[in-house]
């Protein structure tokens, strides 16, 4: 038997099963919300194997947090889990491969832009590792089981990597547009001056990240009590100032900038003429490869608004309204959380020569784990670096110099 919630809107994460939740004796639900927002017991114990005088979140006081709590459906818990299983195994194992590949390929390895993706990488393999772990534990036992010393941390690692991330991905289309618009300027991208700006990724990251643990907003359980993350409701002045400068300078400011470097390399890129080319062949490639940047362009802004655009809307909602529909909160919180595996599969789906060094990778470590004999099944990696050289000569051969610098450029750096 399932008991109907009051608000049939609520029905997806109110009705629980006889064998897990007992009705209060005032006829109303197991809990309520209590004035601070917290979770308010009654009488009655409503969680499976507890007693009454159990803790009912393990060393986890629910009063703390500045927000409405809501009971899952069990069903709903195992989906978060199974998802964030999928999302985490992919982002791990993509991001990882993609650190191998540029710390292991030297054609990658020289390039000094290529650090940016490496920065990249490493953002999204942390988000992955350090924050999805406890919260697929936690999303499988219905329960967050880390305290709240582990929620506040936890908040912190997931905001800061995701910050570094688009923090990144904002960089990237900078070093784009500089590469393919303003050639003139690429020299002054070197390897020591992309250091600088990792650095300086990191701490813009900081600036947002680090008020919270000193009372300007907070770190909080999210409503479904499986993860933490930045408390976007607004109980005050002050909380609705970091909410909105947060918004501005974490989003607007990314999609600001990513929109007016890519338009800008779109329209460079449209623009080129293949009158000088010596071939047909020739025009065909710089247009397959034209054609192919455009696209990783648009998926990268697309990839980014899907993502945060979600969680960006539900932030600025809850600035005006104290307490928001579940699925207003769910959804973008799903959203977000597939950041980390995005990157590196857009990437590969676009680099012909990432994909052939991931396999190069891959076949490397098969062949030390003496799995797959060396060069079963594939060219020797000499016979592959001497038929891509030849076709980059044959390649380069064709293209005037102005062509060659915005398209051999655009591939060569930042992947």
């Amino acid at each position: 038997m399932r008991h109907s919630c009051r608000n049939p809107s609520q029905r997806f994460y109110l009705e629980m099963d006889n064998s897990t939740c007992c009705w209060s004796t005032s006829g109303g639900p197991p809990w309520t919300p209590g004035p601070a927002g917290g979770l308010r017991r009654d009488d009655h114990d409503w969680a499976p194997n507890r007693s009454n005088d159990e803790p009912l979140w393990a060393a986890t006081d629910f009063d703390r947090y500045n927000t409405t709590m809501y009971q899952l459906d069990p069903d709903v818990h195992m989906a978060i889990a199974i998802y964030l299983t999928i999302v985490g195994i992919v982002a791990v194992v993509g991001n990882g491969l993609a650190i191998s590949v540029f710390l292991k390929e030297k054609q990658f390895r020289g390039k000094e832009h290529n650090i940016l993706l490496l920065n990249l990488a490493v953002s999204d393999l942390a988000i992955a590792v350090f924050g999805y772990s406890f919260t697929v534990i936690a999303s499988y036992a219905r329960q967050w089981l880390f305290g709240h010393v582990w929620c506040v941390l936890d908040g912190f690692i997931c905001f800061t990597c995701a910050m570094s991330s688009m923090n990144t991905l904002c960089v990237i289309s900078v070093y784009r547009y500089i590469i393919i618009c303003k050639p003139q300027y690429a020299c002054r991208l070197t390897q020591s001056f992309t250091v600088h700006v990792i650095v300086g990724i990191w701490v813009y990251a900081l600036v947002w990240t680090v008020p919270p643990l000193f009372g300007w907003s907070s770190y909080s359980m999210l409503p479904f009590g499986t993860s933490c993350a930045i408390d976007w409701y607004v109980s005050s002045v002050s909380d609705a100032l970091y909410v909105s400068l947060c918004l501005l300078g974490c989003y607007v400011l990314h999609i600001t900038v990513m929109a007016f470097c890519y338009i800008r390399v779109i329209r460079r890129m449209d623009s080129m003429r293949f009158a000088a080319l010596a071939s047909e062949e020739a025009r065909q490639v710089v247009k397959k490869d034209k054609r192919k940047n455009i696209i990783m362009c648009l998926s990268m802004v697309v990839a980014f608004l899907a993502v945060w655009t979600p969680y960006a809307v539900s932030s600025t909602w809850a600035i005006f309204q104290r307490h928001l529909p579940i699925m207003a909160l769910f959804i973008p919180t799903m959203c977000a959380k597939s950041s980390c595996m995005l990157n590196p599969i857009i990437y590969t789906a676009f680099n012909q020569r990432f994909r052939k060094a991931a396999l190069r990778v891959v076949k490397g470590a098969a062949a030390h784990a003496r799995i797959v004999p060396v060069g079963w099944g594939h060219r020797s990696d000499a016979a592959v670096s001497r038929a891509n050289t030849s076709r980059e000569n044959r390649f380069q051969a064709y293209l005037p110099e102005d062509i060659s610098m915005a398209t051999i450029g655009y591939r060569d750096n930042l992947v």
